[in-house]
């Protein structure tokens, strides 16, 4: 058998969570009747301890522990925050309803707002900060939408390209020697829909920083 590095990582990275004072919860959920689930419900794992609510999401690569294994002493020790860490569904211990089809950000984003309310410990109605990187910025901004900013907010999105536009795809392009054609999509890169039209968009929360 071959050595794999993989356990190691995660050992190194889950006893960063530990030292920071975060615990692994295990919550399981009712399956959403709108995502066409049945049966068994949709199960997230994640670590949180006691302290003000700041919920961290994690991209498409990484599990939440490699994701913010780096931050997640600092937010928790120094700044006392209620660091809540969940895996996205389909990532680390979290898995959606059998019969669910893969989660949309919308999905994603509908689990945490159901994880936040299932919390031990924290008040239904408390604000939640948020942050995410890469895919979770998406899912970060679908929550903000979703919940609202009495319940999310501030949100913090980086390294998301949420804000891109068919001009950044335009000079994407030219610089790797390629050409441009957009149709139907009124200047904007296809899959923008509902997606700010600049940062903060007030329309949706009232603090959302994005970091391009």
């Amino acid at each position: 058998m071959g050595f794999s590095f993989l356990p190691v990582m995660e050992y190194i990275s889950r006893r960063a969570f530990v030292a920071a004072g975060l615990c692994p919860h295990m919550v399981t959920l009712s399956c959403n009747p709108g995502e066409g689930g049945r049966g068994a419900g949709t199960t997230i794992h994640y670590w949180a301890p006691p302290g003000e609510p700041l919920l961290l999401i994690h991209g498409f690569g990484p599990m939440a522990t490699w994701q913010w294994r780096r931050q997640a002493g600092p937010f928790s020790r120094h700044f006392h925050f209620h660091v809540i860490v969940p895996d996205l569904l389909c990532f680390g211990g979290s898995s959606p309803c059998p019969s669910c089809p893969p989660p949309s950000e919308s999905a994603q984003a509908a689990a945490l707002a159901a994880l936040l309310d299932a919390l031990s410990g924290l008040d239904k109605t408390a604000r939640v900060a948020v942050a995410g990187t890469s895919y979770g910025g998406f899912v970060a901004y679908a929550l903000a939408r979703a919940a609202g900013a009495r319940r999310v907010g501030p949100v913090v999105i980086s390294n998301s390209d949420l804000v891109k536009t068919a001009d950044d795809d335009r000079t994407l392009l030219q610089r790797a020697g390629g050409s441009w054609r957009s149709r139907s999509t009124g200047g904007r890169s296809p899959g923008l829909r509902d997606r700010p039209d600049r940062p903060g968009d007030r329309s949706i929360a009232p603090t959302i920083l994005v970091d391009r």
